[in-house]
């Protein structure tokens, strides 16, 4: 019987794999066609993992928190933030955007007094009544 030898890179990526999870890459599977020759008499097959690296896969806001609820005028709404990861900065940036596709104009400044980074919010609408409503998902 002859010894045949083969040596393989392959590579995976996440966006080439079928995704068992909805639209996210934590629990996916690769299908790697023409792993072992087909014209072979194969009786043992040696695979080794030569180098992994798995990417942090979770959003600070994400499905289960990306929605602010709040009373504005007497009426209950809510906004509704872009999933993904924010630093205070940025997190500031996408609620103002957001307050303002509701058609308000909100100051938000992330406070250097209180622990624990609070943000600060107010709405540029002296005539006007709004607070938040804290709900649990």
């Amino acid at each position: 019987m002859d010894i045949y030898e083969d040596s393989r890179l392959i590579s995976l990526n996440s966006a080439d794999a079928v995704k068992l999870n909805g639209d996210y890459n934590s629990n996916v599977f690769w299908n790697i066609p023409n792993i072992i020759p087909p014209d072979k008499d194969i009786d043992h097959i040696t695979v080794s993992v030569e180098d992994f690296e798995m990417p942090i896969s979770y959003y600070l806001i994400n499905d289960t928190n990306d929605t602010l609820h709040y009373n504005y005028n007497s009426v209950d709404t809510f906004i509704t933030l872009t999933q993904g990861n924010y630093n205070g900065s940025t997190l500031i940036t996408e609620l103002k955007i957001k307050f303002l596709e509701k058609g308000l104009t909100a100051t938000i400044v992330l406070s250097s007094v209180r622990a624990n980074s609070i943000l600060d919010l107010a709405v540029q609408s002296p005539t006007s009544r709004f607070y938040t409503i804290f709900q649990n998902p």
